[in-house]
């Protein structure tokens, strides 16, 4: 992972959106999910919904073959609508390296596949797990909206990505007589200085009598603020016929770090008709938060980096907030917070929001609200004169969680203490939680799970017994 100071475990250079179109990054462990997701026109009234990802290079586990080494992951995609399955597709990836020292965390693995669905909303859940050691996973699950193409002009997603070119290989990241590969992250910055970006037009008119038989795309580029941060672009082409490729690329370097909107207009100028897409990217460069810089200060709204409300924050206050992510963030979150000074503090803390923020194109960050409010649950239902309720066993899982699905209640009975049973039926599987109170004080510990990296003890009712 880069080591900056701001996003932390957010950045990376090949990775791809969740819920209404923006990034979803996950962090499981030390291990990083980055998922994106494009809508193409497909055939018979069905929609082409590609998927991307891209998931840390130490989950899988490497083995020596011949001079090299190779490991493998399973990527496991569902769609479900309406909690019935509409489609599954299991597949599994191998990568190859030269030696064990490439095999590191800030290093992303790629992988890309579809289906093919009618308009709706639908729910993927996806997985990814090491091919040797099943306990290496990563999963995650995100609400997808469906459109149709109408017979007009129209535009699909536009696509981000870290390098295109023109290829007659075949292959999965292969469209169109063009290669790309996907920025799953959609950040940008010295690193990874060009702004890749693929979409496909349809339905151009192409009239017996044509004036121009031209059509033209413009590039746009705003920031929170809705003020224009580059000169837009724009180019004419003659019709293909239709429908058209619009393949461009940008280089942002000298955009200031933040959240920017990328808006791709298209004219059909025959019919003097035209359309808009937008696809919000980030650009991210160290020295902008170097500690002799001055940071560009930006209003709050949707996912900017430099939200007001934090200027307002004491210190004291953000290392609050801080260790309310405790339960998300990583080492290296933690180490970075350390060596930070107030000011710094007040950048990095929105962005590592910002990593769990599902919609940034809205002016609330959901996951963070949702966070907080369990945060607060917590203690109003687990705090104790010695503890705070987050930081409690049941306060930990009702965060990270949410609440259960059904509580078996177990009250102090003749030689048995009190424990209570969690069920959860639409995570992991089914999962339950078992705590008891094994010091007879009234705080109910947990004792066994059948989650992932939770504790597990086949043997866990002997804690009942005095």
């Amino acid at each position: 992972m880069l080591k900056h100071l701001l996003f932390s475990a957010f950045l990376t250079v090949f990775c791809t959106a969740g819920l209404a179109q923006d990034t979803t990054i996950v962090k499981e462990s030390e291990f990083f999910l980055n998922l994106d997701w494009t809508r193409f026109r497909g055939n018979d009234s069905l929609t082409y919904f590609e998927f991307s990802g891209a998931v840390s290079r130490n989950l899988p586990t490497y083995q020596q073959e011949n001079d090299r080494y190779s490991g493998e992951f399973i990527v496991d995609a569902a769609v479900f609508q309406h909690d019935s399955l509409i489609e599954r597709k299991i597949w599994r990836n191998v990568d190859h390296v030269d030696s064990l020292s490439q095999v590191q965390s800030d290093k992303m693995l790629s992988f890309i596949n579809h289906f093919f669905l009618s308009p709706g909303n639908y729910q993927l859940s996806l997985s990814v797990f090491d091919a040797v050691d099943s306990i290496n996973t990563v999963s995650r699950s995100l609400s997808v909206p469906i459109i149709g193409f109408s017979d007009s002009l129209a535009m699909s997603d536009v696509q981000m990505a870290s390098h295109i070119e023109q290829s007659r290989d075949k292959g999965p990241f292969v469209k169109n007589g063009f290669r790309v590969l996907p920025n799953t992250s959609r950040i940008y910055g010295l690193s990874l200085p060009i702004l890749y970006t693929y979409a496909e037009i349809y339905n151009l008119s192409s009239p017996k009598e044509a004036k121009y038989n031209t059509y033209s795309v413009e590039y746009n580029i705003y920031d929170t603020d809705a003020n224009r941060a580059k000169p837009p672009v724009r180019r004419v082409f003659q019709k293909p016929g239709h429908s058209a490729v619009a393949v461009n690329q940008i280089t942002v370097t000298n955009l200031f770090s933040g959240t920017y909107l990328l808006n791709v207009k298209v004219v059909d100028h025959d019919l003097n008709d035209s359309l808009s897409v937008n696809r919000k990217f980030y650009v991210y460069r160290r020295d902008d938060f170097a500690k002799n810089s001055q940071p560009r200060q930006t209003s709050q709204k949707g996912s900017s980096f430099k939200a007001s409300y934090y200027d307002q924050l004491n210190e004291k206050e953000l290392d609050q907030e801080f260790q309310y992510l405790r339960y998300i963030n990583t080492r290296k979150d933690r180490k970075v917070w350390k060596g930070l000074s107030l000011s710094e503090k007040r950048e990095f803390l929105p962005s590592l929001w910002m990593e769990y923020d599902k919609s940034p194109e809205t002016p609330i960050n959901e996951f963070k609200r949702q966070y907080l409010q369990r945060i607060q649950q917590a203690n109003a239902l687990f705090g104790n004169n010695n503890k705070a309720g987050w930081k409690t066993d049941r306060g930990r899982i009702l965060v990270i969680y949410g609440r259960p699905d059904d509580v078996e209640r177990n009250s102090i009975v003749g030689i048995e203490r009190e424990y209570h049973v969690w069920h959860y039926y639409d995570i992991l599987g089914g999962a339950i939680f078992v705590f008891v109170d094994k010091r007879d004080l009234g705080n109910l510990e947990l004792v066994h799970s059948t989650a992932p990296r939770e504790l597990h003890d086949p043997d866990w009712q002997r804690w009942i017994t005095r």
